[in-house]
């Protein structure tokens, strides 16, 4: 029989498992039989045999597909399993079989036939952790955010509820010096509890004790540093124009005062009338200059080929000024810091940066086993070194950038944005150093329900609920600060032009005081 939740599944593994078949007369001799849902069993029984009683004291894992086929008149086959070793035995009729009509198998899917728990109470081991998951006022009993907002849509669908668990070793887990798990992953991996109810990397090391729920998400994992400041405030003024803009500024500039004074004096200087303005080099530095600071000039040239000139010098005088304000209201508002590196080869060529991580093992081993040579380099110069005094938890390594000389750490860009205003310092992080890792909830492996939690978390997320429930259940304020909003204009990041006014009016003054004496001894 194939079953109805084949997609959901290993295809391969489950169409490929042997089939065992009891004849009744050996019903008796299956009263100590282990059935294991590798192998799919088939009964055949006497219609006079009850099953309730037969069962009463075997197990059925619920994982197992189990068929007894009994003759009464035409053939039934009949599914059976238990929810948990404790519970009542679940019979439920699949098909029937007649001389005239063949098999008739159910309508009833699979997944729905197995898809009511019954009640059946679990145990979750928990951490609290901001964003996913954190305490309202009692760790012990009143947990909130998206993975309870998340695990209650699995116990609405499957008819469980679920004790939470905090580990006596508060981390997501790492190994000790004997291989064993603590943590989350060691209360499951030690069947503790059912469930660890934390978002958690994918890892080869973690798969050897625990399984995981298909994936989440894929979550950047981001290197951080102190923020070591802005770009200077005196440059903000260039930033706008690189500089081989601003030597052709400068070059439109002196073309412009050249041929406004040519055009000048080829065009009859000695019948230009006395009053009238003088374009001479002198003069045409200045009336170019007020051209290219947005001012108009008292007079206009009275010759043609000079109004030309001067109609081009404000053409381009008005683009320049509108492509620099774009750009210069650009370099105000988008932080940009004088960052030591922007990837992970400028952090090993640096080499004066320590780079942390939790002790959880999966991401010092990301760059341990990569095959870039410079993350396997990072590892074995930056991060090795320091892998004893490695913080349990992310909020202690972010704190320690602020603590530490010197020190980077390696953190999930949604928990870094979480704890952000947190913070005792300013921490970035660096543009182009990170990696994404895949990540999902964990079960006990080996755990007769793993593919039916595996079939409502992929129903989960194709339907978009998932999606849903992270939008709606970040902590408060939370939205507002993954969606990073950009930062205010500060008096420093403009002190330069005040300061340009000053000296502008400090500088008018000493010119008129030097104009005023000088005439004055004429």
């Amino acid at each position: 029989m194939a079953p109805a939740y084949i997609e959901d599944v290993n295809v391969a593994e489950r169409r490929c498992r042997p089939l065992c078949v009891i004849h009744s007369c050996c019903y008796n001799m299956t009263q100590g039989q282990q059935y294991e849902a590798n192998i799919k069993w088939l009964m055949f029984l006497e219609s006079s045999v009850p099953l309730d009683e037969l069962f009463m004291d075997l197990h059925i894992p619920f994982d197992c597909e189990f068929l007894v086929a009994q003759q009464s008149g035409d053939v039934s086959l009949t599914e059976m399993y238990r929810v948990h070793r404790y519970q009542s035995l679940q019979t439920y009729r699949v098909s029937n079989w007649s001389s005239g009509g063949g098999f008739v198998w159910t309508d009833t899917p699979f997944v729905k036939r197995r898809g009511d728990l019954k009640g059946l109470r679990t145990r979750g081991s928990v951490y609290p952790q901001a964003p996913f998951i954190y305490c309202e006022d009692d760790c012990a009993r009143n947990h909130s955010g998206f993975v309870v907002q998340l695990w209650r849509q699995f116990e609405y669908r499957m008819n469980f509820t679920t004790r939470y668990e905090e580990p006596s070793h508060g981390s997501y887990g790492a190994r000790d010096s004997n291989g064993r798990w603590d943590g989350v992953i060691g209360s499951v991996a030690a069947n503790e509890a059912d469930v660890g109810l934390n978002v958690l990397d994918f890892g080869t090391e973690r798969l050897d004790d625990v399984d995981f729920f298909p994936p989440l998400w894929n979550l950047k994992k981001m290197l951080y540093i102190k923020d070591p400041g802005f770009k200077s405030p005196s440059t903000r003024l260039l930033l706008p124009f690189a500089p081989w803009a601003w030597r052709a500024i400068l070059a439109a500039f002196l073309t412009f005062v050249t041929l406004l004074t040519v055009t000048w004096h080829l065009s009859g200087t000695n019948r230009t009338p006395q009053k009238e303005e003088k374009y001479n080099l002198y003069n045409s530095v200045f009336h170019v200059a007020g051209i290219f600071c947005m001012q108009s000039n008292y007079t206009t040239p009275k010759i043609h080929s000079c109004r030309m000139v001067n109609l081009t010098a404000y053409f381009t005088a008005t683009l320049l000024f509108l492509a620099y304000c774009d750009s210069f209201i650009t370099h105000l508002t988008v932080r940009r810091f004088d960052l030591p590196f922007t990837d992970f080869k400028g952090v090993l060529e640096d080499g004066s940066y320590q780079v942390g991580t939790t002790q959880a093992a999966i991401t010092a081993s990301y760059f341990k086993t990569s095959k870039d040579p410079v993350l396997k380099e990072i590892y074995w110069k930056l991060i090795y070194p320091g892998r004893k005094n490695a913080p349990g938890i992310v909020r202690t390594g972010l704190e320690m950038i602020c603590t530490e000389r010197r020190y980077a750490f390696v953190a999930s860009e949604k928990i870094y944005l979480n704890l952000k205003r947190e913070l005792p310092c300013e921490v970035v992080g660096i543009p182009r150093a990170y990696y994404s890792k895949a990540v999902s909830l964990i079960m006990r492996r080996g755990s007769p329900f793993k593919w039916l939690f595996s079939h409502h978390m992929l129903e989960l997320k194709q339907t978009g609920i998932i999606q849903r429930i992270a939008d709606k259940t970040w902590r408060p304020h939370t939205r507002e600060i993954l969606l990073e909003p950009p930062p205010s204009v500060t008096l420093e990041m403009v002190m330069i032009i005040h300061v340009l006014f000053v000296l502008g009016i400090l500088l008018s003054i000493v010119i008129l005081f030097v104009e005023y004496v000088t005439c004055k001894r004429g």
